[in-house]
């Protein structure tokens, strides 16, 4: 029987019930590219969505308060609180106990955590939710200790959660357990009206800390920077992307003015300056975009703001709105074109995209005065290496023509794509342990795991570092004011791109310790 704080099947008031949330430590290596110290937005809005029905919440933000800790797990470190600083810091009296599990290659941290969270308080339910319990919610809960996957969105089932703690088998959008068995719930409609969320309550977590760490996804020249969503989901079907199966291809949004009233209240009470999106479509609506610009533009509001999750092309080339775009504060344009080859963008990934429109774009963000950047992929199931090496050769040549910074990933099957769910039905996948490792070669510079069976793993790392040199090279050669720019950046630490956080993140790790 679960304990509800010692009082077992009573109707407890909202007022009265605690929930504890954990952002649990994160998987570091230090020749990570993606390793960063970002807000948890989630459970921002999880917490103040249960602070608005007076519920009371306590969040272990475990890596923002322990950016600067490292301790040793398997073949790998943690980045962040320990385990036991965790499990000590949840209270006697909490009710519910719920960990964000976003990331697949966080799953076994999560898992751990779970059992040393159950060994202190075995009767206390413990519910996971985020993108990695949304796609392998049966899974996650035969692998781990936990009670309950939320699937999907999280705000209202999770306070349907808490006003039905004895009865939650009755709650929509969740699975659990029953016995020996996994039960699943029916799936929750999403949210129609996003403007009807509060504006996630950034006290929750120590926001100082963030602006020490300063390691953004993507870059912070002014130091005084946080992320925001102005939208949720995207309704492309790229098959490389879990998108698709955890939001149903549905793009919400929020009101212009509604996003704009969150940066006002974020720059008058904390002084932040910086707004970096991580809508997974940002731009798919052009007149939002407009809108948006112009509301900044009309109150004059002194802030910059980047696009970290890249925008659509086509909205980027959208007549007059790059311009709307610098006049507003936008610092940084990232597209994505994932592969320069026709075959591997229409045949394998289904990114339906015309590929001429990237130099487009790379000429009028040199013309309007915006950085750019572009997201690559190679490695993916089928490619061949010529088609790995015209991306690489690709990426070389904007960089002649002027584009700021190549950002070169290695494929990552992960779960909730479509490619992984073709693999593992096939039985070429097995979640174990060696699976949720190898998830690290998306960002890690030293690892790789190849997809494809026509480029080896050691190739694929070759030609990712290649693609690195040559585009650093050439962007040397044919525009040496940007790079001498960049250098300038990194040396006072104000970057302008995310390689330039990059370069500044490793010679800073160079003295962590060792694990």
């Amino acid at each position: 029987m679960f304990d509800y704080g010692g009082r077992e099947k009573e109707a407890i008031s909202l007022d009265k019930l605690r929930v504890t949330l954990i952002n649990p430590p994160q998987v570091f290596t230090k020749t990570q590219l993606t390793a960063g110290v970002v807000p948890p937005l989630g459970i921002l809005y999880l917490s103040t969505y249960l602070k608005k029905f007076n519920i009371n919440v306590d969040v272990i933000d475990s890596v923002g308060s322990g950016f600067t800790q490292y301790t040793s797990f398997g073949n790998v470190a943690l980045r962040g609180m320990s385990f036991k600083e965790i499990v000590d810091g949840i209270s006697e009296n909490t009710d519910l106990i719920g960990i964000s599990a976003i990331y697949s290659i966080g799953h076994l941290v999560v898992k751990e955590l779970i059992r040393l969270i159950k060994l202190r308080f075995p009767h206390k339910l413990i519910v996971l939710g985020g993108a990695h319990v949304s796609v392998l919610p049966e899974f996650v809960l035969r692998d781990t200790d936990a009670d309950i996957a939320v699937i999907g969105e999280g705000e209202i089932t999770l306070l349907e959660l808490c006003e039905n703690l004895a009865e939650y088998q009755n709650v929509i959008g969740i699975a659990f357990k029953k016995d020996e068995d996994i039960c699943f719930n029916p799936s929750r409609p999403l949210i129609s009206n996003l403007d009807s969320l509060p504006i996630p309550d950034r006290e929750f977590i120590n926001i100082l800390n963030y602006f020490k760490a300063s390691e953004p996804h993507g870059c912070s020249a002014s130091g005084r920077w946080t992320t925001l969503l102005s939208s949720r989901g995207c309704p492309y079907n790229c098959t490389f992307c879990t998108t698709p199966q955890i939001w149903q291809r549905r793009w919400r949004y929020r009101s212009p003015s509604n996003v704009l009233s969150e940066m006002i209240e974020l720059n008058s009470k904390l002084g932040i300056n910086d707004f970096h999106f991580e809508d997974e479509n940002m731009g798919f609506n052009k007149r939002w975009m407009h809108e948006f610009c112009e509301l900044i533009i009309d109150n004059k509001l002194n802030i910059t703001w980047q696009p970290s999750n890249g925008l659509r092309v086509e909205t980027i080339l959208d007549p007059g709105l790059l311009e709307k775009m610098k006049l507003s504060g936008c610092s940084l344009v990232v597209f994505t074109l994932e592969s320069a080859s026709e075959r591997v963008r229409n045949k394998i990934i289904n990114k339906k995209i015309d590929i001429s429109n990237i130099e487009k774009a790379v000429r009028l963000a040199n013309k309007v005065g915006i950085n750019s950047s572009c997201y690559f992929m190679i490695g993916l199931p089928g490619e061949r290496p010529n088609e790995a090496s015209s991306t690489i050769n690709y990426s070389t040549y904007l960089a002649r023509i002027g584009l700021d910074e190549s950002s070169i990933s290695i494929f990552s099957m992960l779960p909730g794509c479509e490619l992984f769910n073709e693999f593992y039905n096939q039985g070429k996948i097995k979640l174990n342990e060696k699976y949720f490792h190898e998830l690290l070669s998306q960002g890690d510079m030293n690892s790789s795991k190849s997809w494809t069976d026509y480029i080896s793993n050691q190739q694929l790392r070759k030609l990712r570092k290649r693609g690195y040199i040559m585009f650093a090279v050439n962007k040397a050669i044919f525009h040496p004011i940007k790079s001498i720019k960049s250098m300038a950046n990194i040396l006072k630490g104000t970057d302008a791109l995310k390689s330039e956080r990059v370069v500044r993140t490793f010679i800073r790790r160079l003295s962590t310790p060792s694990y």
